[in-house]
């Protein structure tokens, strides 16, 4: 049972403190811009806590139902080991899109998806 904050929560606190600009603004420039990534990189592990395991999960169902059953390792290197077209609008670009989709809103979640992926 937790009783205090969760680890995610516990990220989202250090992620805020760290960008915020009452911090940054009181630092030299240099330590500054670390501090910023850092929030960046806590937010995105926080967001890979959270999500990470039905985000995996998800890739994992449409490459079995690309590839048939097997291991996420087992899927993959069928995958890169299979021939056929791989170019906009086939079953693998789609596959390879949301997955891209679902990793940029962990990563990123404040980037507009809203937009074609080249």
């Amino acid at each position: 049972m937790i009783i205090g904050p969760t680890a995610a929560e516990l990220l989202e606190a250090v992620s805020t403190f760290l960008g915020s600009k009452e911090l940054r603004q009181g630092l030299p420039p240099d330590l500054a811009f670390r501090a910023l990534v850092a929030s960046s990189l806590c937010a995105q592990v926080r967001g890979e806590l959270e999500h990470g395991a039905a985000l995996e999960a998800a890739q994992v169902a449409r490459l079995g139902r690309l590839l048939g059953p097997g291991t996420p390792g087992d899927l993959e290197a069928r995958l890169c080991a299979s021939a056929g077209d791989r170019g906009p609008g086939t079953p693998v670009w789609n596959h390879a899109m949301e997955s891209l989709r679902e990793i940029i809103r962990v990563a990123n979640p404040r980037f507009d998806l809203r937009r074609e992926v080249p």
